[in-house]
């Protein structure tokens, strides 16, 4: 059995010298203060499970790099194989927006590759808004102040993250119905990613003041920023097609950036977990073990 006050599994999580607990379905991690009498935790007993536990590890701690790039790296060489293999015009979309990022994972063979990234992105991608949440709570716990506040960070992000998947799935259908889902997986994705990108970045700001953390200040901002760029991007997008005869090009330009946008807040905060010297630990304990602590 595991020690009183854990759950079978559990991750914990360091920032700023404070722990905090959040209780999902993975491997219970290592308790930074062990009390009088309590049972260490076991190593991983073969070459296997210590590289497991050393991969492990480093998935979490580049979380925020490889949920910011994989995207990108995605469609710019679905991009590349399209335009080769399919008939894609090449430009540079930023500019001409000669092609959408859809068109880019439509067509054999880059959809096989879009398909096969784009949908481990949705579940990795809710994961890092779960981190966020306890990244964000243990800061607050620093300053003594109440850590169960800000889970509208992870329902807006982990939702928005989960719409990637019939976008993904249904991207090249021709019925109507699947369109429709394919339509609005992606529009409430950006959506509720930025929406959840906001929310985090608003939170963070008066807490990196209080701990005069100058440089997650600085960071923050520019995370703020970014993502208050794209409701402005969406309310051009709106005017174009509602005056222009032929919007699709701007529209496509529109989407490459906003896209483009979105990604930079993920790997920005990647420095800012570092800046905060956030990280997730993990072990294997003993079976069998039960705490000798009463409670």
């Amino acid at each position: 059995m595991a020690p009183a006050g854990w759950r079978r599994y559990a991750i914990l999580y360091a920032c700023n010298g404070y722990y905090v607990k959040l209780r999902i379905l993975i491997p219970r991690c290592r308790v930074p203060h062990r009390h009088p009498g309590s049972h260490p935790f076991q190593r991983p007993a073969n070459r296997l499970q210590r590289r497991f536990r050393y991969a492990f590890v480093m998935i979490l701690r580049l979380l925020p790099l490889v949920v910011g790039l994989l995207p990108l790296v995605t469609v710019f060489t679905c991009y590349w194989i399209a335009i080769h293999y399919a008939g894609l015009p090449s430009c540079n979309p930023f500019l001409d927006g000669c092609t959408s990022i859809s068109a880019t994972g439509r067509y054999p063979p880059a959809n096989f590759l879009f398909r096969a990234a784009m949908l481990p992105q949705s579940i990795l991608l809710a994961a890092y808004w779960l981190l966020c949440l306890a990244w964000f709570r243990t800061l607050r716990r620093s300053l003594k102040h109440d850590a169960k506040s800000g889970a509208a960070i992870a329902w807006f992000g982990v939702i928005g993250a989960l719409c990637l998947i019939p976008y993904v799935t249904f991207l090249g259908t021709q019925e109507p119905f699947y369109e429709f889902m394919r339509r609005y997986g992606v529009y409430l994705y950006f959506l509720l990613n930025v929406i959840a990108q906001v929310i985090l970045a608003v939170r963070i700001l008066p807490v990196a003041r209080k701990l005069r953390m100058q440089r997650l200040l600085r960071l923050t901002q520019i995370q703020l920023t970014l993502s208050w760029i794209p409701f402005a991007l969406g309310a051009l997008n709106l005017i174009l097609k509602a005056t222009l005869d032929d919007s699709d090009p701007a529209e496509n330009r529109i989407e490459w950036i906003f896209a483009l946008l979105m990604q930079s807040y993920f790997v920005i905060s990647y420095f800012s977990w570092r800046e905060t010297g956030f990280m997730a630990s993990y072990s294997v304990a003993l079976n069998g073990y039960t705490n000798d602590r009463k409670r």
